[in-house]
């Protein structure tokens, strides 16, 4: 959703004789905001997995574990490298995890599947 809006270099209406244009791309807020206030993950950045309905990594009633990206997708799509609290398993691969601003969620907000988000600072 993006609004255009074109003025001329001296802040004139487009009708007038002015040769240079200024344009203006306007984001619709209440879809862009939080894509502006969340930093796009490189390869080697460690984040937070939530392992929303994945067995293999809630081991041990894992609510949150340790994950580094391996690869972005642009975005904030990335395939991670995961560090379950499983003593029978070693680090697992999830292919194209989604943010926790993009994963569906329920009626009541909750998230419906697995997302990576960035540490806390508390």
């Amino acid at each position: 959703m993006y609004t255009t809006r074109v003025t001329s270099a001296e802040g004139d209406s487009p009708e007038s004789t002015g040769i240079f244009y200024r344009i203006e791309i306007v984001r619709d807020i209440k879809h862009f905001k939080i894509m502006d206030d969340i930093k796009i993950p490189s390869v080697g950045r460690i984040v937070h997995y939530f392992p929303v309905n994945d067995v293999t990594c809630s081991a041990n009633n894992a609510t949150v574990v340790p994950a580094i990206i391996v690869q972005n997708w642009g975005g904030l799509v990335s395939n991670i490298s995961v560090f379950p609290a499983n003593p029978d398993s070693t680090n697992v691969f999830r292919l194209s995890v989604q943010h926790k601003s993009q994963v569906p969620k329920d009626t009541e907000g909750n998230p419906l599947g697995r997302y990576w988000d960035w540490p806390e600072i508390k």
